[in-house]
């Protein structure tokens, strides 16, 4: 006696030679995905702790204290910027590193000095 299964299996799902190759075209370029820069989850904690740890090397190195450097970095990690202030530290230390000037303050465009420029008199 012979079994029908085999055949009812090959013939009943048989792609046509298109799909196949359709199928196998985008299985090979949905594996360069990351290639492409589409962001997951772990990637976006990945760089927020990144640019978490540069803001607080930087606020160290320009002499900024902790508390300075949260009040303008409210969007970012409180933790990531103490890990990259305190390996910064470190760094400084080991490298006699002396601490940059901390930048001057911005002056808001109302405060500053406006020109005025004058026509000479006796024209």
């Amino acid at each position: 006696m012979r079994s029908l299964a085999p055949v009812a299996f090959s013939t009943a799902y048989r792609l046509p030679a298109r799909t196949g190759l359709a199928l196998v075209a985008a299985a090979t370029m949905l594996t360069g995905c990351d290639a492409l820069g589409i962001d997951t989850p772990a990637k976006q904690a990945q760089r927020r702790e990144a640019e978490g740890k540069a803001i607080g090397a930087a606020c160290r190195h320009t002499q900024r204290s902790l508390e300075d450097c949260y009040a303008s970095n409210p969007k970012a990690a409180k933790a990531a910027i103490f890990a990259g202030w305190r390996e910064m530290d470190e760094y400084m230390r080991e490298n006699d590193i002396p601490p940059a000037p901390p930048a001057p303050p911005k002056v808001a465009d109302s405060d500053a000095v406006k020109e005025e420029i004058v026509a000479p008199a006796g024209r």
